[in-house]
């Protein structure tokens, strides 16, 4: 018996095209190891490991999750970490969670035992 061939997963990952309001959350597992960006009109959620760029609508980095590399997007939650820039209009760095780059936000919390290293800075909404 022979193992067939591993897939190249390299390269970007178009999640969906179905607008954010019909589109369920895409989910990474924590088992899986991704090279490449990826963006999505809905929601991800966020638990395994990727070295690339990540742009969605709504984006939730677990506590198992690690993100190597720049986020964008309209929400963002980071209970696991960020190793990039991050722009979203609205940030939360849950307990536990790690962001370490420059963060551009619209509004930003951070809870007591998160930890964020790098330049905050406030940005204006769109067409304020």
């Amino acid at each position: 018996w022979r193992r067939p061939p591993r897939p190249n997963w390299k390269g970007t990952f178009i999640m969906t095209n179905l607008p954010p309001q019909s589109a369920k959350p895409s989910v990474f597992a924590a088992d899986l190891e991704l090279n490449g960006d990826v963006r999505s009109t809905g929601q991800v959620v966020f638990e395994a490991k990727i070295k690339g760029n990540i742009t969605a609508n709504h984006l939730v980095v677990e506590a198992s999750g690690r993100v190597d590399g720049d986020v964008e997007a309209r929400t963002v939650r980071v209970e696991g970490t960020v190793n990039g820039s991050l722009n979203a209009t609205e940030v939360t760095i849950a307990q536990g969670g790690q962001v370490s780059g420059s963060v551009s936000y619209g509004t930003l919390s951070v809870q007591a035992g998160a930890t964020v290293e790098g330049d905050l800075k406030k940005v204006r909404p769109a067409g304020s």
